[in-house]
């Protein structure tokens, strides 16, 4: 389960990236972020596009690698898990702050909290298969 969960996180990193990076005004569009400028959409396929991208490649290297280095699959995984927290907790706080949401607002963040709690659910399997062997 571990290794299918980290796979998961870089599936939707990536596909994520590529979305912003292609479609940067259809996809920032759903959430009501509008760019004026050509300045601004390249700052989206930058920060939602290239970071998320960027952030996919290192959990596909953690993925990869742990054939040869067995820890590279925990760190993956608690890389994963740290970005999901942070986004759900920062979208709560937006939330809490920011008033009412439109109805998109609850799939996003209820997809970043089942992510991050599929990381620590795996993280424990991990530590539990190592603590019994």
């Amino acid at each position: 389960m571990p290794r299918v969960v980290l796979l998961l996180s870089c599936l939707l990193f990536l596909a994520a990236g590529l979305a912003f990076l292609i479609a940067p005004e259809t996809m920032t569009a759903q959430v009501d972020i509008h760019a004026a400028t050509p300045t601004g959409v390249a700052d989206i396929r930058a920060v939602y596009g290239g970071l998320e991208l960027g952030l996919a490649a290192v959990l596909f290297t953690h993925l990869w690698g742990h054939a040869r280095d067995p820890a590279q699959l925990p760190r993956g995984l608690t890389i994963a898990l740290f970005a999901l927290s942070g986004m759900a907790l920062a979208r709560l706080v937006g939330i809490a702050l920011d008033g009412p949401q439109r109805a998109i607002t609850w799939p996003l963040w209820a997809g970043e909290v089942i992510g991050a709690l599929l990381c620590w659910v795996a993280l424990r399997q991990l530590a539990t298969t190592r603590t019994s062997a």
